[in-house]
């Protein structure tokens, strides 16, 4: 149980590394796939508001020879403030069925604050004053970078309106951590970091979208890990099922997506969060 716990774990992970691949942004002249990619993106990033709706997280999971699927719905909408990047409105909601038991988990983030429904347990988070501040000098720092998807690009091509990118799923994760101020991780830390990368056995992301009048319609991200058996606390085992690494092929996918439709969220009553 523990251990399908942290593989699972590591399905969060990958989604906040794809949603870090998923937010670089620039626009270029030439429309090769790179660039509509990111003009798609650049509209995406500057949207009043974004439904990603009919999303699902899926991933098939091999640890030496035992195998197991996992398969989540969800969907997220949120409202952009221009004024205040901090303080923008968020609903995300997530279904699934893990080791028999059923998950159905409401997130939502208003006044500066993430309120979370799990199952009934309703609690609430609000941001702290330091988190706020890191936070806002990330956005403030990288909101006009040039960046652009093509520098993590390893092979691009299109087909009737959808262009598929391989992305170096290490260089993306690197080029995060290298945004990290020297107060947030020390060089101990950022070996350690450094080492479960390694350890994750990510190489290739692979980027998948349909993109018409620059506009993400849908957005998939897959890949395939190779993880090392210690990064799961499975070592001690010397077991041939638990010295093979596990391999783990996941896939994120939007299968809708609106922007800029004048979005309303209805919150529940959050007086009752704890």
């Amino acid at each position: 149980m523990g251990k399908t716990r942290k593989i699972v774990s590591l399905l969060v992970v990958m989604t906040m590394v794809f949603a870090s691949a998923a937010f670089l942004s620039a626009c270029g002249e030439s429309m090769t796939p790179e660039q509509k990619y990111d003009a798609a993106n650049k509209n995406l990033k500057n949207a009043e508001d974004v439904s990603l709706e009919d999303g699902t997280i899926t991933a098939s999971i091999d640890m030496g020879g035992q195998t197991m699927d996992v398969n989540m719905d969800m969907d997220a909408k949120y409202i952009n403030d221009k004024e205040d990047p901090m303080n923008m409105q968020m609903a995300m909601n997530l279904s699934a069925k893990l080791f028999g038991e059923s998950i159905d988990m409401h997130m939502y983030m208003k006044d500066k604050t993430m309120y979370t429904d799990s199952n009934g347990t309703k609690t609430k988070t609000p941001m702290d004053e330091e988190s706020m501040k890191q936070l806002e000098k990330y956005i403030t720092e990288n909101a006009d970078k040039d960046m652009s998807i093509a520098d993590y690009v390893t092979e691009s091509s299109e087909e009737d309106g959808v262009v598929t990118l391989k992305l170096d799923g290490q260089k993306v994760i690197k080029e995060a951590i290298s945004k990290l101020d020297e107060e947030d991780v020390d060089n101990e830390q950022l070996k350690q970091i450094e080492k479960t990368i390694e350890q994750l056995g990510l190489k290739t992301i692979t980027a998948k979208a349909t993109i018409e009048d620059e506009n993400f319609k849908d957005l998939q991200y897959s890949t395939t890990l190779n993880v090392d058996p210690a990064l799961l606390g499975m070592g001690a085992d010397t077991s041939s099922n638990t010295t093979d690494k596990v391999k783990i092929k996941v896939t994120v996918k939007f299968g809708e997506i609106k922007t800029n439709t004048g979005l309303k969220i209805d919150f529940p009553d959050l007086s009752d969060y704890k």
